[in-house]
């Protein structure tokens, strides 16, 4: 009941709770040291000084390797107002994790919860490295997630899920007696499938902190640690998950605070916390987030590192490990970003989790956000049905008006590069290929469709260095887009086919797609509506010698795909365009359009087969 009255009291009293001063209220402050919850002492604490500030180049080059941006760091569950020193809610904070330690000389299985973490994805959770290494005989084993109690008589409606940590990487130069490079990564046994409970936070990999630091959007912080201002080591924390709002600190000021404790403060680390004190993290909530909002997506910004020894204290704020400053270290770690299953292209851990860190999040790729309907045989396509399609633009060099032809297609893989064939990226003629349209239905700019398409300048592009005009053989490029893509409603990556099972489908009934704005007759000019149609697959020995026999040196081998069938076919415009398939209300890109008869109405087409070059495509993005 005592949370029922309590939620009520703040629905009543909101308005005016707003305007109260923030005093004389403690929460949970971390002045941790290490799990057996010594405190640290003044001479214990330094930051290492070395800058390692984040170009603008490799920002740019970050968020191709990170979770979904569009989907991480929301919340699934009604938003609601946060009050200074309140408990949670259910949902809140969908990436908040609590970890889970067992004393290696007691033969019972009890759990102690000792620190905090954030998901950053399905396999990952980021945490301070105080409470990943040297933590006597208190063993980290499990993290929980999607918890608000830790209290299992209280009936909070939570169903936590609980999920053993199979290794821990903490920074390579973390010192147990500084606490410089305060930060881990814990690695989980099993991928976290998200729902409303369950979210990964959005990581900081191009914001910036100067307007984090001016912003009026105080950030938050959330943990089980103590609310007592000067917990003592056999004290119990928090088993309610509590929440507060502080506002940053001036970074030169609280060196000064800390001046006399040795301590080096620099830009890898923020301070924050209220100058009267009263809020603040505090033992039990090491590792835990500090988090900042923006446009209803929250960043994790900070990790709880340590703080004077008396939580809260007047003067002294919290010092947090600076997220951003560790962007570099964080992806470098080759994380596994949101991938189904670990067991992709038969490659070693390290490999697999390579590959997987520069992909979009492969839970939430190839879905559309647009409602679905039923698609038929050659007919238009509707807004947002194929969010990933891409028409390529060309300027010609004699066209003083700057006019665009719209002459291949492509798929977008990431909010940076979109996939096609090396054929479209040469310069066709005279014509040079210039912008990529995204979001767009039909063509012509006369016709109101209700789309707001997005023309992005091309940066370069990279054709395969075997690709054989001739042959066709190697026929595939990528396309690097000069700006970060937002994904939208309209604006989302495919799925590429990285499991083995990917590689040879059984697809039974279950058609591929293709669409495109190419010809819809061999007579006629390309469409300027998008089109969309099912195709079967064809065998490629039968495609070889009954259809593609008498062209010269074409080859079909195990690196294409042929499919099609008459009136249902891929034609002239429709070059470098996808051929996907749905698997599990998901469409992987398995193929791309690359060639085909004069006639295209009567034949199959050639696709290039994208899981022979998954390897490729990976080098290069």
């Amino acid at each position: 009941m005592r949370k029922e009255l309590y939620f009520i009291f703040v629905t009543l009293m909101v308005g005016m709770i707003t305007s109260l001063p923030y005093d004389g209220i403690i929460i949970f402050t971390d002045s941790i040291v290490s799990i057996s919850q010594v405190k640290l002492t003044p001479s214990d604490l330094e930051f290492a000084s070395k800058n390692n500030n984040l170009t603008k180049e490799k920002d740019e080059d970050r968020a191709s390797k990170l979770p979904t941006q569009a989907m991480c760091g929301q919340r699934k569950t009604p938003s609601f107002r946060i009050l200074g020193g309140s408990e949670s809610r259910l949902g809140a904070w969908p990436w908040m994790v609590v970890l889970g330690y067992k004393n290696a000389d007691q033969n019972k299985s009890s759990i102690e919860w000792l620190c905090g973490g954030t998901l950053i994805s399905n396999t990952h959770v980021l945490t301070a490295a105080t409470c990943a290494t040297k933590t006597g005989k208190k063993v980290l084993t499990v993290a929980r997630l999607g918890e608000l109690d830790l209290d299992h008589m209280i009936n909070d409606g939570a169903k936590p899920l609980d999920i053993l940590i199979e290794r821990i990487i903490y920074h390579e130069g973390y010192d147990t007696q500084k606490y410089t490079n305060n930060i881990a990564l814990l690695v989980l046994k099993n991928s976290v499938t998200f729902n409303e409970m369950i979210q990964p936070i959005c990581l900081p990999a191009s914001l910036d902190m100067k307007k984090v630091e001016k912003s009026h959007n105080m950030p938050f912080i959330a943990g089980w640690g103590s609310i007592n201002a000067s917990p003592q080591n056999n004290e119990m924390s928090s088993t309610s998950l509590m929440e507060v709002q502080i506002p940053i600190s001036n970074l030169t000021a609280c060196k000064q605070t800390y001046a006399t404790y040795k301590t080096v403060i620099d830009d890898k680390v923020i301070c924050a916390g209220y100058p009267k004190g009263g809020k603040d993290s505090c033992r039990g909530d090491s590792g835990g987030p500090l988090m900042w909002s923006n446009r209803k997506q929250f960043y994790l910004i900070g990790i709880v590192s340590y703080g004077f020894k008396e939580c809260g204290h007047p003067g002294y704020p919290g010092v947090y490990t600076k997220v951003t400053s560790y962007m570099d270290w964080i992806l470098d770690n080759k994380i596994v970003f949101a991938i189904d299953s670990p067991k992709i292209l038969n490659k070693s851990h390290e490999d697999i989790s390579y590959v997987a860190s520069k992909l979009p999040s492969q839970d939430t790729c190839g879905k559309r956000k647009a409602p679905s309907f039923r698609i038929v045989g050659g007919s238009d396509s509707d807004l947002g049905v194929w969010p990933w399609m891409v028409a390529l633009g060309y300027k010609d060099k004699d066209d003083v008006n700057d006019s665009i032809k719209w002459t291949c297609g492509g798929t977008l893989i990431s909010n940076k590069h979109v996939l096609s064939i090396a054929r479209c990226l040469d310069n066709i003629g005279r014509s040079l290929l210039t912008v990529a349209r995204l979001s767009d239905l039909n063509l012509n700019s006369t016709i109101d469709d209700g789309v707001t398409p997005l023309d992005v300048p091309i940066e370069r592009v990279i054709q395969h260095k075997e690709y054989n005009k001739k042959s066709y053989t190697n026929d595939i490029g990528l396309v690097v887009l000069k700006n970060d893509i937002t994904f939208t409603t309209f604006i989302q990556p495919i799925c590429l086919p990285l499991s083995p099972d990917m590689k040879n489908i059984d697809m039974g009934n279950n058609l591929p797609f293709i669409t495109g704005w190419g010809k819809t007759d061999t007579v006629e000019e390309t469409s300027s509506s998008l089109k969309e149609v099912r195709v079967p697959i064809i065998d490629n020995e039968y495609c070889q010698w009954m259809i593609y026999r008498d062209v010269k040196g074409v080859v079909i081998d195990d690196r294409k795909l042929c499919a099609g069938k008459q009136r249902k076919n891929a034609c002239q415009g429709d070059s470098g365009g996808p051929l996907m398939w749905l698997k599990e209300k998901q469409f992987y890109l398995i193929g791309i359009s690359s060639f085909g008869r004069l006639f295209c109405d009567e034949s199959p087409s050639v696709y290039t087969k994208v899981s022979s070059y998954i390897d490729w495509i990976l080098e290069n993005i």
